[in-house]
Order: C-alpha cells, then structure tokens, then sequence
C-alpha cells in the first residue's frame, strides 16, 4: 500500500486534510464557497448585520439619540516626535552573544536482539521479499553461532568453537530483501533485523528498512477543478449560499423598518408601552437571527457531507493509481521542482475519479444532516464499493 505524503501548510482547504493519511493533499478549489481546511465549515455566508442598538422611548421624552463615539486620545507627546519610542531602542540594540550549553551525551539505542544475545548463542537467518539473498556464503538451513562485538553489531561463526576463538564467517555479499535473525534453543526466542557491513551484522533497534521509494506526483487542485461531483457541490451549495444571503438581507430590512416604526411611535406611547415594543423587536430580531445561524450550519454539514464523498473516494483512488503503477511515495505537484511527466499520475486519477464518483449525495436543503444516519447515501442492501480498475493499468 503506497503512503501518500504532504507537509502541512497554512492555507485554507478543506481537502488537504483529508488525504492526509493518505496524508493531507490540499484543495485549492475554484469557487469561494469551498475554502476552508482548518475551519470545519468551508461554506461561510455572509454573516447577518447586528440590529441598531434599541433606543429608548417615551411619550415625554421622545426619541434619544446614542452618546457619539469617544475621539481617540492624542498620543503622549514623547510619541509624537519622529524619535523611536524606548522600547524600539532597545531592540534595535545588538543582542550580545548567548551561552550556548552543550548537549548531553546520547545514550545508545540497543537492539533488543543485541540485550539478549551473547557470544557462542545459536541463531539462523532469513532472508524475505521478491528475490531475496542472505549475505553470500550464508545459508538459512545452516545454524550459525554469535560473536558479540560492539553496540547492536555481531558477527557469525561456524561453530561455537569458532565463536570462543573469534573466528568469524568471512562474508563476500551484503545480500538483498529484508534480512532476519532468530535465536536457535534459547526459552525466551529473540531475534530481529540486520543490515550487513563487512563481515558484521548491525542489528537494527526497531522498525524495518525502508523499501526504496517509488515516487509519484500528484496536483491535487487540478484534481478538484476536473472533478464533476465537486463542480455539482459547487453549484447546489452555491444556490444555497445564494438564497440564504438574500434572505438575510430582508430580514435586515424588516429589523430596520420596525425600529423605524417604533421610533416613529414612540412619542405617542407610555414609557412601558415603549420598554414592551423594544423587547418585541429584540425578541424578533434573535429569533430571526437564531433561525438564519441555523440554516447557515446546514448548510455548511450539507457541504461537509458532499466533500467527505469526495475525499474518501479521492483516497482511495490515489492508493489504486499509486498501486497499480508500483509507486510507494505519492507527493504534491507543487512541493517538487521539476519532474519528468512519467511520475505524474493526476490525469488517471482524475479519470478514474469521475468514473467512479460522477455526482455526489448532498442532503436535501430542509434536512439537518446532524439527524442522518452514519450510512446515509448508501444504497439499501448495497454495501460501498472500491473504485473500478484504471484502463491500460495493472496491479
């Protein structure tokens, strides 16, 4: 299975994330309405205007006007020289050198095979992988004996004899695949992996070499711009965006014309008539406000909902591509300088993209997509199926 590999970065879409693991590929999107990575609602509609702060009322005392803003206090003189302020000064001053303490000593890192072994130890080896070797003339029937030299590093011999004496199987090959140890008689079995170097064996402390890599290059923006199931998030979620801006418009507009209305009133109420009105149009303000935040989560979890179908099949379709092209490595277009088209794989992973995903569920408008099921979109009786086989590409 390939690893898909990208360093973090700190703009702002939504798809980087996702193939994180796969491992955050960024989605630079051609519409303004999906932009977000970091804030989990990529959709953002324009947010609805305060209400003008209720003013009071009364019969006798009529409309009164708010206290204007405080002007700004002048700046203290010594700042309002061209002469920088102390504070500039001092960092403008060169910083004098700084003590530098030494690291610590690093303490080894102990194979595990290394701790448990000891000089005259039987071991046998092995070699695993596609055309696999054991260092030459090294033989996995053959049963070998420990010589312990420095840190995680030991050599073989053919006998325990030889292993007392020091005697050591000359080795002509360095071997190929992953390359094992196993302890032979011993009641606690160890063992573990090991590179070769000369005639010695460096037991490795944890983990497994590498393979070599495999690279691929992937523009995952011109991924998204191609994508027919996001160019349709984009224009149902636009036309939602759109509706719910208008509305917030006339909801505004009636907030303005009813504390209009009120101001026009006010001098022909008492001032608890005027104290009940104002509340009445803050009661209605919230409640307008309450409902237009809510529609505008929708939309946002409605969204959210069409970009997960996207990111989960883009995933799957970028290990697919990967895989079946022997790649391991998969990186952003735009984090390599130059490379030749053999290892860009964006225009079969965009084909087998919307092969596989051509539209995508959104739910419906009157829905909150907090009360859908987990599995919601899927089929009855039709488990999710992996994306279909790329033409001309084999595994």
């Amino acid at each position: 299975m390939p690893t898909l590999f990208s360093t973090r970065r700190p703009t702002a879409h939504r798809l980087a994330a996702a193939c994180a693991i796969a491992a955050g590929f960024a989605w630079t999107a051609p519409m303004d309405t999906l932009h977000a990575q970091s804030n989990p609602g990529w959709f953002v509609p324009a947010q609805p205007a305060a209400a003008p702060p209720a003013r009071s009322t009364g019969a006798s005392r009529g409309r009164r006007q708010a206290a204007p803003a405080p002007a700004p206090e002048p700046l203290p003189a010594p700042l309002q020289e061209s002469e920088p302020p102390p504070e500039a000064e001092a960092q403008q001053q060169p910083m004098p050198p700084l003590p530098q303490p030494p690291i610590p000593a690093l303490p080894d890192l102990v194979a595990p095979a290394y701790g448990a072994l000891a000089t005259g130890d039987a071991v046998k080896l092995s070699a695993v992988g596609a055309g696999a070797a054991l260092p030459a003339p090294l033989d996995p029937a053959t049963t070998y004996y420990v010589i312990k030299g420095a840190a995680n590093v030991i050599s073989l011999a053919d006998s325990a004899a030889d292993a007392s004496a020091g005697t050591p199987v000359k080795l002509t090959s360095a071997g190929s695949g992953i390359l094992k140890l196993a302890s032979v008689g011993k009641p606690t079995p160890t063992g573990g992996e090991f590179t070769v170097a000369g005639d010695s064996l460096h037991l490795l402390t944890g983990g497994t070499v590498p393979p070599t890599a495999a690279i691929g290059v992937l523009g995952v923006p011109d991924v998204m711009r191609a994508s027919s199931a996001a160019q349709v998030t984009e224009k149902v979620i636009g036309a939602r965006k759109e509706k719910l801006r208008i509305d917030v418009e006339r909801a505004q507009a009636t907030w303005r014309e009813m504390e209009q209305q009120l101001q026009n009133e006010a001098p022909k109420l008492t001032p608890e008539q005027g104290r009940a009105k104002e509340r009445a149009l803050r009661d209605r303000v919230n409640a307008d406000r309450s409902a237009l935040q809510a529609r505008n989560r929708i939309i946002q979890e409605a969204g959210q909902v069409a970009l997960g179908q996207i990111e989960r099949t883009l995933i799957a379709i970028i290990r697919q591509v990967a895989d079946s092209r022997g790649m391991n490595l998969v990186l952003h277009r735009s984090q390599v300088a130059l490379n030749v088209q053999e290892f860009d794989i964006t225009d079969a992973v965009v084909l087998q993209l919307n092969r596989t995903l051509p539209t995508v569920q959104i739910p419906p408008e009157s829905v909150d997509p907090a009360t859908l099921p987990r599995d919601w979109g899927t089929p009855v009786g039709q488990p999710a199926v992996g994306p279909a086989p790329v033409p001309g590409l084999t595994h």
